[in-house]
């Protein structure tokens, strides 16, 4: 992903729109990540588990302040922007994705839509291994002295898995989909408090840290990071499916844009364009 120094909003909507690009005018830089709660320490020899995330939820953070973070963990929340490749029928993109896209079947204002224009986005796999004394250093660098890095989380590996993507444009709007974001973990590492160390070393503050733990409620979760550098008018939506983050900014070009992210029946969803937000879940409710 591009970093947010000295690039205008433009840059960050094609970021966020769709599922990795869409049209210009945005202020949102997506990054995604998992958290859970209620871990204990890891054991010499650790199973792993993975932990599916089932929602979203918003962090003010900027790219660059997350690139504090060490090398050897940064790749954790920190994610390479995959091209989109063209596909010319459904049946191809189902095949190279290895999903069945689900389509909107109205426009928001009970209308057919026409046939999309389809391109698929290539996986992501990332694979980290902790180092506890960069953890460390990095804490003291930022002079965080409340927070600790235990021994044995030093040599844990970790695993981030983003499925192939679908994108559907649609001119005026764009829906992109993929299966829901994947964390591998050994099974009793604490998962929660390594989220809170590197937020810590990212520039959240301790109060707003304790207040996204809360939120979570153990559930896990996808990030949606935006710098707080930009006016945007972030809130949760009920969809039909259940809870979404949609927000509403006016981009560069002085239009009125929207995404809205969810996540339902084991897909995830970015529906982004130039819509009201009642257009906007009347379409999300319509993706059959």
């Amino acid at each position: 992903m591009v970093s947010n120094n000295g690039i205008r909003p433009r840059a960050y909507w094609r970021r966020l729109a769709g599922l990795f690009r869409g049209p210009p005018g945005g202020a949102l830089l997506l990054i995604l990540i998992v958290s859970a709660s209620a871990w204990l320490r890891t054991s010499d020899a650790p199973a792993s588990v993975s932990l599916w995330a089932t929602r979203f939820d918003l962090v003010r953070l900027e790219r660059e302040e997350l690139e504090a973070l060490p090398a050897s963990v940064r790749g954790i929340l920190l994610h390479s922007d995959p091209p989109e490749i063209p596909v010319s029928s459904i049946a191809e993109a189902a095949r190279r994705a290895e999903f069945e896209p689900r389509l909107p079947q109205s426009d928001g204002a009970g209308q057919a839509l026409p046939s999309p224009k389809l391109s698929i986005v290539s996986p992501i796999r990332t694979n980290r291994t902790i180092r506890a004394r960069e953890l460390r250093a990095a804490l003291e660098k930022i002079q965080e002295t409340d927070l600790r890095v235990p021994p044995a989380w030093d040599g844990t590996s970790l695993e981030v898995n983003i499925s192939a993507g679908i994108v559907a444009d649609y001119d005026r709007m764009r829906l992109g989909q993929r299966l829901p974001l994947e964390f591998r973990v050994p099974i009793e590492f604490p998962v929660d408090r390594f989220l809170e160390v590197l937020f810590r070393i990212g520039g959240l503050s301790a109060a707003d840290t304790t207040a996204l733990s809360k939120r979570f409620d153990g559930r896990p979760t996808e990030f949606l990071f935006t710098g707080p550098r930009f006016p945007i008018e972030p809130r949760e939506v009920q969809l039909a499916s259940g809870p979404a983050v949609r927000v509403r900014f006016l981009s560069d070009d002085g239009i009125e844009r929207l995404t809205l992210a969810w996540n339902a029946r084991d897909r995830v969803y970015f529906l982004s364009g130039q819509l009201t937000e009642v257009e906007a879940i009347a379409i999300a409710n319509s993706v059959r």
